[in-house]
């Protein structure tokens, strides 16, 4: 009879650990759904994306091909743009 105790009290502790298992499971699952989509967007964004310039970097395309050519004068990096003038960041470009 003590080996049917031991049986039993066994297969009571193989439960208790299954059900602790499914409980971590149903703990974690709920943040793993909520990071699919955020998972599938940074995918789409590296996938599907083309690095060409967007809305006021088209201004700095005559700068560096001006640059490229060779032809890159102090009056190019001197003019206004919205009352400043971007010296620095026009150099480090």
């Amino acid at each position: 009879m003590k080996r049917r105790g031991r049986a039993a009290k066994d297969k009571a502790g193989a439960g208790a650990g299954a059900a602790m298992r499914w409980a971590a499971v149903l703990r974690v699952l709920p943040l793993a759904l909520a990071l699919v989509p955020l998972a599938v967007a940074v995918w789409a964004a590296a996938r599907y994306t083309v690095d060409i310039p967007w809305m006021d970097e088209w201004e700095l395309v005559p700068l560096v091909e001006r640059s490229y050519q060779g032809t890159l004068s102090l009056r190019d990096l001197w003019l206004l743009h919205n009352e400043h003038r971007f010296v620095f960041p026009r150099l480090i470009l």
